[in-house]
């Protein structure tokens, strides 16, 4: 497979993701405003403090959960990705999936010694991005396919913070919850399947979270993590082992994916980014601004704005411009104003518009996201150069910043490959999803 700068050579400046031709779950005929997310509502609802648990909970024997998988070579990663979406969408009651590791380890998008070194960041890129999920079986597995057959569209990822009660409850409510780990082997116990790891070791594996048992015996005392392993069925117990809670890598890096749409061969999806934030940036200070122009070819119905969030408890306001002068760096034609959306975790989150705001064809429109990340010196969601890691086409003209445009509404700085400022080398990613009007 070639680096991910060969793959985004397949790509426009704008990448417009077009499902065509493809089978669409339920979704075809039905206007854009009859849209519909399924996942579980306002996670934040979920999740709640000073919460009676039970001391054992287990997912396995509920039905929520997808088959034990057997990773590519070191494709723990997709592996424990797909497996934690087959779960979660389980859960949610849409549908019992079998989805495609093998693709999402082939096909990410990012270098290529990636392949067998991935993470969450990667998983959700591929999957917001419209590369998948894949069904899994036949050719398309491990064959390019620019027309896959995506059974649905994920909008939107959580990213966990370390906390037991978090995890607990977002096993019990929504699946099996992906999380990295250091495995070695002489740490794992053969006859109780228990594995401890008391010191912090390099993550070299992930695994998926599904229950947890505070009277099982473990080493410095009592409790373990149930969690499913992508080793095959022949692994330890019928693919599943414990980790007890001793254990300090266990937690530190969690996602979930908790929210779809049915997949729609109409949909474009317009954005600049395709390896997604895994950087962000700022100007000293909890508020910073991100504007990027976008256009289609055909008039678009908008139906959601995407973006990333990169600290807990960022709000982010969202406004739609029609015109924006260069020369005086001046917004004009504001014709949508979002409400404050503050999200309690980082992850990948969308605003919905649902079709009422119509876009012309072919003329520029521009979009403007104010972030406010308390405690954090930069705010906004960018995709950069990362050796090893990606090489992504970084555009010219099409983004820029401002250190919060209430005020300082004309303080707008060109970021991109043609920026007079180096450190402005990349894109925001901030993305467009709609669906063309049809005569």
């Amino acid at each position: 497979m070639e680096n991910c700068s060969s793959f985004l050579s397949l790509c426009l400046i704008v990448i417009l993701v077009v499902f065509a031709e493809m089978p669409c779950h339920c979704q075809n005929e039905k206007a854009v405003n009859d849209l519909v997310y399924y996942g579980f509502g306002r996670f934040d609802t979920l999740i709640k403090k000073d919460v009676a648990l039970p001391a054992v909970f287990d997912l396995r024997g509920t039905g929520r959960l997808g088959r034990v998988k057997k990773q590519p070579a070191r494709g723990c990663w997709s592996a424990a990705s797909i497996s934690s979406l087959e779960s979660t969408v389980l859960s949610s009651g849409y549908g019992d999936f079998v989805l495609s590791e093998k693709n999402l380890y082939s096909f990410h998008g990012f270098d290529s010694t990636r392949t067998g070194n991935g993470n969450h960041y990667m998983a959700t890129a591929y999957f917001t991005r419209g590369s998948g999920p894949v069904i899994r079986g036949g050719i398309w597995d491990t064959l390019y396919n620019a027309r896959p057959e995506i059974p649905f569209l994920v909008t939107e990822a959580m990213y966990l913070p370390s906390d037991p009660e978090v995890i607990k409850q977002s096993v019990m409510h929504c699946g099996a919850v992906y999380s990295m780990m250091n495995y070695t082997v002489s740490f794992f116990d053969d006859s109780t399947y228990m594995y401890c790891l008391p010191m912090s070791k390099k993550i070299n594996h992930v695994v998926n979270i599904t229950g947890w048992n505070d009277t099982l015996t473990a080493p410095g005392g009592r409790g373990a993590w149930i969690v499913q392993n992508s080793r095959g069925e022949e692994y330890a117990d019928s693919g599943f082992f414990y980790i007890c809670y001793r254990d300090v890598n266990i937690l530190e890096y969690n996602a979930l994916w908790t929210e779809w749409m049915d997949f729609d061969r109409k949909m474009e999806i317009l954005c600049y980014d395709t390896c997604g934030s895994f950087e962000s940036y700022g100007f000293r200070d909890s508020v910073a601004c991100g504007l990027v122009r976008f256009s289609s070819e055909t008039d678009m119905d908008l139906t959601m704005l995407g973006f990333y969030v990169n600290h807990p408890n960022t709000s982010v306001i969202a406004k739609v411009y029609t015109r924006f002068d260069t020369a005086t760096r001046t917004l004009e034609g504001e014709v949508y104003s979002s409400e404050r959306h503050t999200f309690r975790y980082p992850g990948y989150y969308n605003i919905k518009l649902n079709g009422k705001l119509r876009m012309k064809g072919r003329k520029d429109f521009f979009v403007e996201m104010r972030f406010v990340s308390p405690g954090q010196e930069k705010p906004v969601p960018v995709e950069v150069f990362i050796r090893d890691y990606c090489d992504p086409h970084i555009t010219a003209s099409t983004c820029w910043v401002n250190p919060d445009s209430e005020k300082w509404p004309e303080a707008w700085y060109e970021c991109g490959r043609n920026s007079p400022w180096p450190y402005l080398n990349f894109d925001i990613c901030i993305r467009v999803y709609g669906f063309p009007v049809e005569e």
